[in-house]
């Protein structure tokens, strides 16, 4: 089995409208996929919005790193949460997050980890 990082993107503005009921249903799914040992236990949050974000800067040339409020860019999606998917390949992972139960529009990028 091999580990997957699920990255979950959506317009923050949109999970306003989001009823509470709907979130539930995404609790009970992430809880019974821990369960089951598709999605990594203790592993995977739901993210604070982008406002609360600090982004440090790191540049090429050894300069000190400098620290802005908010996201690195400006955009309507950003991340809202994150999981590990335990799969045997990636397109059981990738059919995996198919099954996600929250409401769209919803980008889940499925990406490999690697090994260290």
């Amino acid at each position: 089995m091999a580990e997957f990082m699920m990255i979950i993107a959506q317009d923050e503005a949109a999970l306003q409208d989001v009823p509470q009921e709907q979130f539930g249903k995404v609790y009970a799914w992430w809880q019974a996929s821990q369960q089951s040992g598709r999605l990594k236990a203790g592993v995977g949050h739901r993210l604070q919005p982008s406002s609360t974000a600090k982004t440090v800067s790191i540049a090429a040339n050894g300069t000190a790193p400098s620290v802005t409020d908010g996201p690195f860019i400006e955009a309507k999606e950003v991340v809202g949460g994150y999981g590990i998917i335990v799969a045997a390949t990636l397109e059981d992972a990738v059919k995996f997050a198919s099954e996600w139960p929250g409401s769209g529009p919803v980008k889940i990028e499925v990406r490999p980890v690697m090994e260290m």
